[in-house]
Parts: C-alpha cells; sequence; structure tokens
C-alpha cells in the first residue's frame, strides 16, 4: 500500500531553475513581499488547469515557492527570513492562491507550520526550529488532523516514538520536514514535534485523489516506529517528560487554530479572485451575447445582466478581502507577543477571544463568497465555459473541496452567541496543552474529543486494523462523541460484514443507539446492507425499536425499497403496522417513496392494514402520489378511491396536482370518484390541471368525467381564472374551447381578463380576448383589466427595487442605460394596456 515520497510520478523541479537567480534577493518590505507573491501566482497560473489535470505530485511547484523566498516570509531575518508579520504572510498566501489554490493551500499550511514552534514551544525550540527551517529553505508538511485518529506515542530513553496511520497529510509527500501529533502513552496529553520526511518509517500511500485541491499531496501515512528526541518535544520538558504548563497551559499556545481559520479563508478568497479575473478574461474574448434576454447587444460586455452579475462579485470580493485583512491585523496583534513566556503571558483569553470572532467572520464570509462566484461565473461565461480545456471548473472544486472540512454553520452559531450572549468562542486547547484542561484555568476548555482508533479502522473498512485493535485490547464500544456512533454501526452501513462479524465476536453491543436512537441494525437496514442484518439479528438485535421520528426498522427497510430485509424483518416478526411520529405505517413509506409493488404487495399479504390512516388522514393510496404501479396495485387490492385526507385531498387531487396523467386514468376508471370533490381551500381536480399549462390530456379527461368547467375555490377563482396565469397557455384555449363562463367574477369581482392582464404576458390576454372577454369588466373597485395591467407594471418596478437593495444596488444609482434595460422589460405591460384600450374603444 505504501511507498516512499518519490515513487509516483512528480513535476520536475528543473523547469523553474531560472527564478533561481531572478529571485535571489529576498524582498524588502510588505509592498515587495506581494510583489513577488504575484509574480509566483502569474507564474502558477499560465499552465494551472494543465497540470491539475495530469495531476502529479508538485515538487517543481515547491520548488517554485522555494527560489521566490515565500517559503521565509515570516521567518527571523538572522537566520534569513522576511520576519514580516501574519498579516502580509495572509495576503501573500491569497495572492498565490489566485494562481493556484493547491499551492496557495500548501504555502498557508507551510507557514503555520513552520511558525507552530514559536506557539506551543519553549523559547528554545522556537528559536532552534526556526534555524532549521529558514536557514535551509525547508518547506514543511504535517501530518496533523483534529478530527483524524491520533498517532500513539512511547518513550524509548532520550527519544519518543510515533506509531500509527493518518488518513491527511497535507503536503508531506513533497516535504523536507513533517510536522507529527499524536496522544502520549496511556494519557490524553499530546506532543507535536518535527522530524524528517526522507526516512523509511513515513510511507505515503499516494491516495490523494480529490475533486479539487488536487496538488496539496493530502492522502494517507502511515507512520511506523519515527523517533524524534524528547528535546524536541513542543512545549514538554524533556527531563521530567511532562508539558510544560508555562507554555501549554496559557491562551497563547491556543492560537494555531484561530491562525490556521484565516490561513483557509484567505486561500478561499485568493481561489474566488482568480475565478473571476479567468471568467472575465474569458467573457471579453469568447462569450457571445445573448439575443433573447431583451438586451439586444452586441457585446456580452453591455448586457444589463452580465455587468451587474460581475459587479455583484466585485463587490462581494472587496468586501471579504478588507475584512479578511482586518482579521490578519487582529492575530497579529496577538503575535507580537510570541517571545518569552512572560510575553506570552500577556494574551488573555478574551483578547484571543475577540481575535477569533473576527477570524470566524472572514470564514463565514468567504466561504459565502467563494463558493457564490466560483460556482455563478459559469451564469456569465456561457456554456462553452464548461470545456474540460477552459479550466474554470477548478476554482469550484477546490474552494468546495476545503469548505467541507467544517461546516460553516458552527462559525455561525459562535457569532451568534457572540451578537446575543456577548460570549466569546472559548479556545480550543491545541493538542500540546490538555493537560492543563482544569476548573483552575476557564479559559481553556476540553481538547477537540478523541475519536476511537477501532471506529477509524472501521469507517475506512480496515479489517486488519479492527483485528489488531481488538488483539491490542481496544473497547470495541467506544463511541464517536461526535455522533455516539460505535465501529458497530459504521460497519453495519457499510456492508463490511467480516468486520461486523468480528466486532459481534468481541461482544460489540448491538443495542448501542446513535444520536438519533439509531442501533447498528437500523444502519444496516437503512443502507440494504442483508448480511450485516442477519448477523445483527442473529446477535439478538432487537427487531422492533424505534429511531429518528419513531421510525421502525420495517419503515426504513419498506421506504427504502429493501425487498430482501423487508421480507427477512417480517419473517422475524417485525410489526407490520407499527406507526411513526407522522402515523405512517411501512406500507405508507413504501407507497410515498415510490418502493416498488413487490414490496407494496407483500405487505399486504403479511396483513398490513390497506386503509391505515396518518395523522393528517392519508391513507397508503393517497401517500402514492406520482407513483402508477403502486396506485395500480392498491386499487386493485381495494384501496378507497374516495378516501379523504384532514385537508380534503383525495386520490384524483394528488394525481392532478401532480400531473400524473396515468395515475389520473386509472382513478377515473374506477367510475367511484367524485370529480367535482372540493379540497378544503376549495379546489376540484379541474382547478389543479389548469394551473399546468399544457395538461391537455387531463383537462380533457375530467371535463369529459364530468367536472364543473366553473367550480369555484374559496376566493371565487375558476379553473379560467388559474389557467390565465400561465403560459404556454393550453389548458385556457381548452376551457374556452369547451364553454367556461368567460365573465365569471371571483370575490373580489375579477374575471379571467383582469388575471391575465397582470400576467406580464400577451397570450393569455389574446386568447381570451379572441373569445370575447370584455375589457371594460369592473371588478369590485371599479377597475378595469387595463387598470390592472398599469398596477402591475407599478408593482414591478416596486419589487425590482427591493430586490436591489437587499442585493447591495442602489437603484438610485443607475445609469440611463441601465434604466433603459429595466424599462424594457416592464414595457410588456404597456404593449397589454394598448391592447386593451383598443379593444374597449371597439
Amino acid at each position: 500500500m505504501a511507498s516512499n515520497a518519490r515513487s509516483v510520478p512528480q513535476t520536475d523541479p528543473k523547469v523553474y531553475d531560472t527564478y533561481a537567480s531572478q529571485w535571489a534577493e529576498l524582498p524588502a518590505d510588505e509592498a515587495a513581499w506581494l510583489q513577488r507573491a504575484q509574480e509566483v501566482s502569474n507564474v502558477l497560473a499560465e499552465d494551472a488547469g494543465l497540470r491539475e489535470r495530469e495531476n502529479k505530485s508538485p515538487r517543481a511547484e515547491v520548488a517554485l515557492l522555494k527560489h521566490s523566498g515565500l517559503l521565509k516570509v515570516l521567518g527571523l531575518k538572522k537566520y534569513g527570513g522576511g520576519e514580516q508579520p501574519w498579516s502580509v504572510g495572509y495576503k501573500v498566501i491569497r495572492k498565490v492562491a489566485e494562481g493556484d489554490g493547491s499551492l496557495g493551500m500548501l504555502l498557508g499550511y507551510h507557514l503555520l507550520w513552520s511558525t507552530t514552534a514559536n506557539v506551543v514551544g519553549t523559547a528554545e525550540q522556537a528559536d532552534r526550529i526556526q534555524k532549521l527551517i529558514i536557514s535551509n529553505n525547508y518547506f514543511v508538511g504535517g501530518a496533523v488532523n483534529p478530527r483524524d485518529q491520533d498517532l500513539r506515542i512511547t518513550s524509548d530513553g532520550d527519544d519518543i516514538v510515533f506509531n500509527g496511520f493518518k488518513f491527511f497529510n497535507t503536503g508531506g509527500v513533497v516535504s523536507d520536514l513533517t510536522v507529527l501529533e499524536g496522544s502520549y502513552e496511556d494519557t490524553n496529553d499530546h506532543i507535536f514535534a518535527f522530524v524528517k520526511t526522507e526516512q523509511p518509517g513515513i510511507q505515503f500511500s499516494h491516495d490523494w485523489n480529490n475533486v479539487g485541491l488536487r496538488l496539496t499531496e493530502s492522502g494517507s501515512v502511515k507512520i511506523d516506529k519515527v523517533k524524534a528526541p524528547w528535546a524536541d518535544a513542543l512545549g514538554w520538558d524533556a527531563a521530567k517528560k511532562k508539558p510544560d504548563p508555562s507554555i501549554l497551559g496559557i491562551p497563547f499556545a491556543t492560537l494555531l487554530l484561530p491562525t490556521i481559520q484565516l490561513v483557509f479563508s484567505n486561500f478561499y478568497i485568493g481561489i474566488a479572485w482568480g475565478a473571476l479575473s479567468e471568467a472575465s478574461a474569458y467573457t471579453n474574448k469568447s462569450t457571445r451575447a445573448w439575443p433573447y434576454g431583451g438586451d439586444n447587444k452586441e457585446r456580452p460586455q453591455d448586457e444589463f445582466y452580465i455587468l451587474s452579475t460581475y459587479g455583484n462579485f466585485l463587490a462581494h470580493l472587496r468586501a471579504v478581502t478588507a475584512l479578511a485583512d482586518k482579521a490578519g491585523e487582529e492575530v497579529t496583534s496577538l503575535y507580537n507577543n510570541s517571545g518569552s513566556a512572560e510575553d506570552r503571558s500577556k494574551v488573555t483569553a478574551e483578547a484571543r477571544g475577540e481575535a477569533a470572532v473576527w477570524v470566524a467572520s472572514v470564514k463565514v464570509v468567504a466561504t459565502d463568497t467563494g463558493l457564490r462566484v466560483t460556482s455563478g461565473l459559469f451564469e456569465v461565461t456561457g456554456a462553452k465555459a464548461t470545456a474540460t480545456k477552459v479550466g474554470l471548473d477548478r476554482f469550484w472544486r477546490d474552494v468546495r473541496t476545503h469548505t467541507l472540512h467544517d461546516p460553516v454553520s458552527y462559525k455561525n452559531r459562535e457569532l451568534g452567541r457572540y451578537q446575543l450572549l456577548r460570549e466569546l468562542p472559548e479556545p480550543t486547547c491545541s493538542p500540546a496543552c490538555t493537560a492543563f484542561a482544569t476548573d483552575k484555568m476557564p479559559f481553556i476548555i476540553s481538547p477537540e474529543p478523541v475519536i476511537p482508533p477501532i471506529f477509524t479502522a472501521a469507517l475506512h473498512g480496515d479489517y486488519d486494523g479492527v483485528k489488531r485493535l481488538i488483539r491490542e485490547g481496544a473497547d470495541v464500544n467506544a463511541i464517536n462523541p461526535n455522533t455516539n456512533l460505535t465501529a458497530l454501526h459504521v460497519a453495519s452501513s457499510r456492508e463490511d460484514y467480516r468486520i461486523v462479524r468480528v466486532l459481534l465476536e468481541a461482544d460489540a453491543d448491538p443495542s448501542a443507539t446513535d444520536e438519533l436512537g439509531h442501533t447498528p441494525l437500523f444502519e444496516a437496514v437503512s443502507n440494504g446492507k442483508i448480511l450485516s442484518a442477519r448477523l445483527l439479528i442473529a446477535a439478538g438485535a432487537s427487531i422492533n425499536v424505534k429511531g429518528y421520528e419513531e421510525n421502525t426498522l420495517l419503515h426504513a427497510a419498506a421506504g427504502g425499497g429493501y425487498k430482501n430485509i423487508t421480507r427477512l424483518l417480517v419473517k422475524e416478526g417485525a410489526e407490520v403496522d407499527a406507526v411513526n411520529a407522522d402515523g405512517e405505517t411501512p406500507l405508507h413509506s413504501a407507497a410515498r417513496r415510490g418502493a416498488g409493488p413487490e414490496i407494496v404487495k407483500f405487505l399486504l399479504d403479511a396483513g398490513a392494514n390497506l386503509e391505515a390512516r396518518t395523522k393528517t388522514g392519508s391513507t397508503p393510496l393517497l401517500s402514492a402520489e406520482g407513483y402508477d404501479d403502486e396506485v395500480e396495485l392498491l386499487l386493485r387490492k381495494g384501496a378507497d378511491v374516495t378516501a379523504v385526507s384532514d385537508d380534503g385531498m383525495t386520490a384524483l387531487h394528488m394525481a392532478a396536482k401532480h400531473s400524473v396523467c396515468e395515475q389520473l386514468k386509472l382513478i377515473l376508471d374506477t367510475k367511484a370518484i367524485d370529480v367535482n370533490a372540493k379540497t378544503a381551500d376549495g379546489y376540484t381536480p379541474l382547478h389543479f390541471t389548469a394551473q399546468t399549462p399544457v395538461n391537455e390530456d387531463m383537462n380533457l379527461q375530467l371535463l369529459d368525467a364530468g367536472a364543473d368547467i366553473d367550480a369555484t375555490n374559496k376566493d371565487g377563482d375558476t379553473a379560467l381564472h388559474i389557467a390565465a396565469k400561465q403560459y404556454p397557455n393550453t389548458s385556457l384555449k381548452i376551457l374556452l374551447a369547451r364553454g367556461a363562463d368567460i365573465e365569471k367574477a371571483n370575490n373580489i369581482g375579477a374575471t379571467a381578463l383582469h388575471v391575465a392582464a397582470c400576467t406580464g404576458s400577451v397570450a393569455p390576454l389574446d386568447a381570451l380576448l379572441e373569445a370575447g372577454a370584455n375589457p371594460g369588466a369592473l371588478d369590485m373597485r371599479g377597475l378595469t383589466p387595463r387598470h390592472h395591467a398599469i398596477w402591475a407594471k407599478e408593482d414591478y418596478y416596486r419589487t425590482q427595487r427591493k430586490d436591489w437593495e437587499e442585493t447591495g444596488f442602489q437603484s438610485e444609482n443607475f445609469s440611463d442605460q441601465e434604466w433603459g434595460q429595466v424599462h424594457e422589460y416592464a414595457s410588456v405591460w404597456d404593449d397589454i394596456a394598448a391592447k386593451l384600450l383598443a379593444a374597449e374603444d371597439q
């Protein structure tokens, strides 16, 4: 499985050799560093799409970063570094990410790892490691992921020894040094240490092949007996082999998290700027004007929609960039105290918390803006821009891949607590400082919950790993603290029946429940894993247990369309008419989700109640809307076609509302249904078919079956009123041809012509006038259809202004040309009003 770092295809570092002399001198100030970053970004952007498609290990690209000096931007000058603050480092990351998101990410992670000792190391360690990294121009990768299983650390004389497996190791394959992190022996104390990457005990799997950030080498790695001196255990007292509370027991030691979070946000922003730049170039060169939108412009650059969309992207990116720079200044102010232990102690929990609020704010807006820009650019570049050779898709893939790492909703929650309760985000203790999470130090909270290694092994289908962990005494019932899932849950959901069997043999609890109340058998059934289900049932798992919203296993199996599991559960004694929180039986679930006639028939043959009612009065027949085979079977089995739900819906209403023509015919053929039955809102089936503009067959079927063409709903609307709102107007023409009362008024006195005048479409209006509709008809306020058209135009303007202001546009700032576009769109109501005026004069 594993291999060394140089055994896979990689880019050739020599291609960038010319830049070694060109960039021999380090930049002198912030402006020069940003200029250097721009130059690197430009080089990377030239063939970023091609390199990403080739997906080679980025050894040449890392060489380019080394030549540029950007790896040293934060390093001490006395060792050859730039000694710039993090506020500049963030801007450099952002700039590089414009050219290539993967390299922006690698640079960001390197800058974090290369300064880790400054946060959690002693002063001596910080200085020594800075010298090692900066003077050698090393690139640093990291096998550190808080959601991954921990490496195991043991002591061997003057050394610590790392063993284990990490599923993520960013940049390690192309690194000179790797940061390792794990838990020490049987404690919850964590240790960071730097080790040389090129050694037999570090074996890369080369399995990073995700949709985005493809050149970050973020695959898994096996760590086998890798040693580091106790003196390199960051923040630990090597003599006592204990963490140093003066280093790791203070708020300063928790800065790694907000630091890296702001790294994330900045390369999201950089990727979005790169996307905007490339999309703009494509639009200027290749996008064609859209001839059907009403603008009639020769160039896309003159179209209102394209201009407003690009303007919106630019506004959001400028805003989030300014916010990121402000947060960078806040973080930098904390790092100004990174010298002695006394200096570090000056950083208070409150100061750290305030900075974290800024960082969280950036994360929320950067995630939203990054996704908005990188996905929305296709709306203004056109279909040809989706071609692989164009490469615009890489920007969205890069942002989406990383923004899934931790849901931004949790940042929103932090900010909500700050806004409403003035609660500052509590410092999540770095792994190195967990020993000091005590009541005496309330600003340090417990570490990220540790995910049991046996859970992770089961999650990834590592059968040998699970067996080994069991032999070593792992707790087979240990839970993932984030979800309450056990290893047996995840193995059961994956059909890893060998893992299920070995866990059960080791006394894993088949009745353990997760946070939704689901047992491992629930996971097996919900995912259609019959072999695992058989093993769990044989081990004593309960058949009639209820889970989320009181669904039973049979609800899950029947609703999921799993025929064999449904049969197995019924055979084992599952209750066929058990109800969930909504009053649904398994038969309801099967019918509602279109599980297939075989499952429906099996449940009925097993004694399921054909007329069971949910809490809203739906029978299985009413629940089967849209599924012809299930409806036909239920009718053949004798389902009551006249059944009515609490809101007055019959099966005929359901078929009409959802435009299921064959189902409508099946129900009408029973000759048992009232074709004019009304819902609680007064809708007949004909009202529903009229609201779909091209339902010719269904309208005709209902009318031929005796539907009252002039029946009214609670608003007094007939089917003709509803059809008058639609375009195309097939339904409208059928109703007119069948003699619908063209002058029938609704509860406010409006005829179908009044309704058509408001739609913004000339076709329904023409059809009604052609059929003899009265243009002078008055509603209850004395208004004619022409008045309605004038009012509709004014309402359009009001709605547009509101929409613009909600998205940041001020209508008073629109140019004459922009207003011309708006007026052009609104002119349809002028045409409608003119037609009605002409009709009035006849």
